[in-house]
């Protein structure tokens, strides 16, 4: 019976650690300099839009995504990717924010 429990465990043991690691879950295309700069950038068009016409935040809205996405290389379903997967690390998230409060003051 021993011995049939310790094959059982040896067994299981290497069965399981003979897996492939899980693929990392948050596999970014920008680094965090960038993700501050994105952040930034969105930021500073988001407070531009409120006093104008809808139709106009429409149209720079839609010019303000072309423009990201051509700076960043990304589509824009790409970039909201990035920032959503971001949000979803606390420390990393911190880290990136703090980053752009940093730029945000090297504009003053």
């Amino acid at each position: 019976m021993r011995s049939l429990l310790f094959l059982l465990l040896i067994c299981l043991g290497v069965t399981t650690g003979c897996r492939p690691a899980a693929a990392d879950p948050h596999t970014f295309r920008l680094d965090d300099e960038e993700l501050a700069r994105l952040l930034l950038d969105v930021q500073l068009a988001e407070i531009t839009l409120p006093g104008l016409p809808a139709a106009q935040q429409d149209s720079l809205r839609r010019s303000f995504r072309e423009a990201l996405s051509k700076r960043y290389g990304l589509t824009d379903d790409e970039l909201r990717e990035e920032i959503r997967q971001l949000e979803m690390i606390p420390e990393r998230h911190k880290a990136v924010v703090d980053r752009m409060k940093m730029l945000n003051d090297s504009l003053r």
